[in-house]
């Protein structure tokens, strides 16, 4: 997010509330009309449905600074999954309708509002298409890139590290936990990723992107 759009979307939102929700506290549920907009300035935030079978499945996460729930905002479209906080989440709410004349008139904001959306749209497309014709071990690389990207803490000569389980990932790619596993160790033989139960570092994402060319 730009410098300059960030002072301004902080300028807006501080007249308006502050919340704070502990891990496992739900911010969104399905068929139920948020209060407004939310501005996660704090903290990780998964989206998530559930199967019949009471499975969840992770739709995305939200890591600060984001909007959501936005199918809500700008369509008027009841929400139709979870939001739960994945840790300590600040967030600050204001109604859509000052949040919807406010990007009116700020179009710079707006612009880059829209960039994010597609950017998100660019992640979900690489993940559908993995899913559709890629193997579980393609998926898994996926979603490994994606949450690099987005969540990775860079190590100096020793990669990217993420904070993420096996049962996480799992999730988040729809891969049963024991497949995971099965694939995790491939990548470990060919000394793409070190990892344990609660992190894992990608020793190289160059090296791990050319995975996907196999």
């Amino acid at each position: 997010m730009d410098i300059l759009v960030k002072r301004q979307i902080d300028a807006f939102f501080k007249h308006h509330s502050c919340r704070t929700f502990k891990k496992g506290d739900l911010l969104v549920i399905p068929d139920s009309a948020p209060k407004g907009v939310f501005y996660l300035t704090k903290g990780i935030v998964r989206q998530y449905a559930t199967s019949l079978k009471g499975e969840e499945f992770v739709v995305n996460i939200f890591n600060f600074p984001a909007f959501f729930p936005m199918s809500y905002v700008l369509n008027e479209s009841l929400p139709t999954h979870y939001f739960e906080a994945m840790n300590d989440v600040v967030v600050w709410e204001a109604p859509k309708e000052n949040f919807l004349e406010f990007i009116k008139n700020n179009p710079d904001v707006l612009l880059d509002l829209v960039k994010s959306i597609y950017k998100g749209l660019d992640e979900y497309t690489l993940r559908l298409e993995s899913m559709m014709t890629g193997s579980a071990y393609t998926r898994l690389i996926v979603e490994l890139l994606i949450d690099a990207k987005r969540f990775g803490k860079k190590i100096k000569n020793k990669g990217v590290e993420l904070r993420l389980t096996q049962d996480e990932l799992a999730a988040e790619s729809g891969i049963a936990r024991e497949t995971i596993s099965r694939e995790m160790k491939k990548l470990k033989d060919k000394m793409l990723v070190v990892a344990n139960k609660h992190k894992l570092v990608i020793l190289s994402l160059k090296k791990l992107e050319e995975e996907l060319q196999y």
